[in-house]
Formats: C-alpha cells, sequence, structure tokens
C-alpha cells in the first residue's frame, strides 16, 4: 500500500498569497506552483482562479478581511511596489499586523528580485524569488511552507511500512491544533484534521476534544458535522471529511438523531477511506447493522474496487496501530473482549487476512459461540478460520 494512499493533508491548507499587480509576472508563476500543493488565495486582477472556495473577487473589498482571517499562512510578496503607502499589498500586511497575536496568521515575507525588505518589517529569515531563478524558488519557497505547516499543525512523516513506497503523512502530534480547527470562529487549521491519525494521537485528540465538550460541546458537534456535510466537496478533503465523521461519533455514541443528519451526504465509493469510516461510524452512533454490512461486501470482494476497498481496510490498520503485530494484539484483544462490540465483524475479518496463526484458529473457535451472541454470523467466523488455515 502506498503512504499516498490517503492524500495530500495539505491541499487544503489556506494560503494568502499578497502581492501588487504590479509583480503579476513573478507572482502568477508562484501563484502556480503553490496552488499544486496549497489551496491559495490568489487576486490576479484577471479571469484567473484558483483552487480557493472563495475566490477574492476583482474589484471586491480593498482588503479581503474574511480571507485573511481564515488563512493558515500569509505571504507578502515584498517589492518597490508592493511597500508603497498607496499599495492595497500594503494594507493587506498592515490589516494582518492589527490582528491579536493569538488570532494572528504567521506572515512570511517573499522578497522579489533583489529588493531589500525594511530592517522595520524583518521578521527573522525571508525568503527570495528572482525572475532568472524563478522555478527553483518557487520549489523551495513551496518546502518551506510544506515544513512550517506541518510543524504548525502537529503533522509529522510515520515509519514506512512494509508495502509502501514512501512514507505517510500522519498527525495528531498537537491534539489543541485540531481542537483550534474546531473551535475557532476563523476554521483555520482544518488541514490537521485531512490527515491520518494513529491510535495514540486519535485517543490524545478525543481526550483534549472530551475536556471541552462541557463548555464548547456544541460548537464541536455542530462543527463536526458541518465538515461532515458541507465543508469542501473536491476529493482532496475526504480524509479530514472521515476523521470528522468518527470524531464525531466516538465523542456522542449512541446518538441516534445523529445518523439521520450524516445520512444526508452519503459518501460515494470511489472516497474509499471516506466509504469505510462512514460505516463504522454508523455502528458506533447505533446502527447495529452497519458494519456487518460492510464487512459482508469486503469479504464477497465484487469487482477490482472492492479489492482495492480490502487493501484499503488492512493497510489503514496497519498504520493506524503502527505495523502488523500491534494490530494483532490490538485484534486478538477485542475477540476475546468481546470489545467494542460494534466492530467485532470486521475485526474478526482483518484478523482473518493478516494471521496464519493456530493460536487465532483456537481463539476464533473457542470464542465462536459468544461472538455469535454479539451478532457476528457463525459461517462468517467459519469462513475466517479457514482463511487463516490458508484454505
Amino acid at each position: 500500500m502506498s503512504g499516498e494512499i490517503f492524500g495530500n493533508p495539505l491541499s487544503v491548507a489556506r494560503i494568502f498569497l499578497s502581492h501588487s499587480w504590479s509583480d503579476n509576472e513573478l507572482t502568477d508563476h508562484l501563484a502556480s506552483a503553490l496552488d499544486k500543493r496549497f489551496t491559495v488565495d490568489y487576486d490576479r486582477a484577471t479571469e484567473l482562479r484558483f483552487r480557493s472556495p472563495s475566490p477574492i473577487p476583482a474589484g471586491g473589498p480593498l482588503v479581503p478581511k474574511a480571507e485573511i482571517l481564515r488563512c493558515d499562512l500569509f505571504l507578502f510578496a515584498a517589492s518597490g511596489h508592493s511597500f508603497r503607502s498607496d499599495s492595497r499589498a500594503r494594507e493587506e500586511l498592515q490589516f494582518v499586523e492589527s490582528i491579536h497575536p493569538a488570532n494572528r496568521p504567521p506572515v512570511i515575507l517573499i522578497a522579489l528580485e533583489d529588493f531589500r525588505v525594511p530592517e522595520s518589517e524583518v521578521r527573522g529569515r525571508y525568503l527570495r524569488l528572482r525572475r532568472d531563478t524563478r522555478v527553483e524558488d518557487a520549489r523551495t519557497i513551496v518546502r518551506e511552507l510544506e515544513t512550517k505547516l506541518m510543524t504548525a499543525g502537529g503533522l509529522y512523516r510515520g515509519v514506512k511500512l512494509p508495502g509502501e513506497r514512501v512514507r505517510a503523512i500522519l498527525g495528531g502530534a498537537r491534539s489543541e491544533i485540531v481542537l483550534d480547527a474546531l473551535t475557532s470562529e476563523y476554521k483555520r487549521g482544518l488541514y490537521s484534521l485531512n490527515v491520518v491519525l494513529p491510535a495514540k494521537e486519535m485517543n490524545d485528540t478525543l481526550n483534549c476534544l472530551r475536556m471541552e465538550l462541557v463548555n464548547s460541546g456544541e460548537v464541536i458537534r455542530n462543527r463536526l458535522l458541518e465538515l461532515y456535510l458541507h465543508e469542501h466537496t473536491r476529493s482532496e478533503c475526504t480524509v479530514a471529511r472521515q476523521n470528522a465523521i468518527i470524531v464525531l461519533s466516538r465523542l456522542f455514541p449512541g446518538e441516534r438523531d445523529l445518523i439521520r443528519e450524516v445520512t444526508r451526504r452519503r459518501p460515494d465509493f470511489p472516497t474509499r477511506f471516506l466509504y469505510r469510516g462512514f460505516h463504522i461510524a454508523l455502528g458506533l452512533l447505533g446502527d447495529d447493522e452497519s458494519v456487518l454490512r460492510y464487512t459482508r461486501r469486503l469479504e464477497e470482494r465484487r469487482g477490482s474496487e472492492w479489492t482495492s476497498q480490502n487493501e484499503l481496510n488492512k493497510g489503514f490498520h496497519l498504520r493506524y496501530y503502527g505495523g502488523e503485530d500491534p494490530t494483532l494484539t490490538v485484534l486478538r484483544d477485542s475477540c476475546r473482549s468481546l470489545d467494542p462490540g460494534y466492530l467485532l465483524p470486521l475485526n474478526v475479518y482483518t484478523l482473518s487476512l493478516l494471521s496464519r496463526f493456530k493460536e487465532d484458529v483456537v481463539l476464533l473457535s473457542e470464542q465462536m459461540d459468544k461472538l455469535v451472541l454479539m451478532g457476528v454470523p457463525r459461517s462468517m467466523i467459519h469462513r475466517a478460520i479457514r482463511r487463516i488455515r490458508g484454505a
């Protein structure tokens, strides 16, 4: 399984590029390079529009305050034109500086050509973009922004597992960033949820959110619903939507009224990760048959799409728990303790995909009657045993 199976989490990180229209030749190139990795707010004063859900309209407000307040990074293309006192870009920079530090997005200066940034405006190290080296310079800027966003969002590269071509980007190392994304009025930091959260990081994030439920429970609930139902229709955001519905179900288990809400937007099958998470979340919210239906279809493997879904389910378990041995331990413990009950069909099936050990044949045989009472079909357990035996 490729580490890229879950997509590029930074594709929904919002970059606001402030510039003077007189510098369009250089900033257009930079914006194009940024757009391949991030969501860019960039006003070229022409028909050019990038992926921003709400592009800045030409002729709109002089300072687009809402877009600036929502961005994860504010880039200022520094030049003699943008630093003029009557420059719109200068006003945008002054607006950012007027925001309280607790709410201010990080500011990064990009010096154009050989422009010398005034000492009063220098904020540590700044980057440079020259016409003659614009391709290389743009790549450097993109790499720097990726590093800064990953650090700020608590993202990191995990250990490469067998079968992965690249190291997967994981998240949850800073659970307070996820909390801010779900409670801040600016809805900044969405990208921190657009990434696989391994078991430990997921539990840390849930504990952080549970501590806020007394004061902000309704806000968190509504924001998770909004994220799942309405945020970003494009495919790059399916991991964030999957995390939203999983976190929602784990914070509010058994709330069947949420089933009516989330089924208003059933995921399409091609969004494989979200499709899987949707059925698991329904099970935790109280739909007793959801995980069983999903598991039966995994077993049937009808067509290449379900073969891919099987690979994703297996790969996610390995990534979530950190490898084959930890995953087998979790699945065995679940079959012994019969907990969590709603996941037992999927856990029995996944155990049979990963194991070729006699101890697991014994475990399922001894637990069969109890597993059946918990809703796992006896025929499914028999097939799992045969699968482990290699029959």
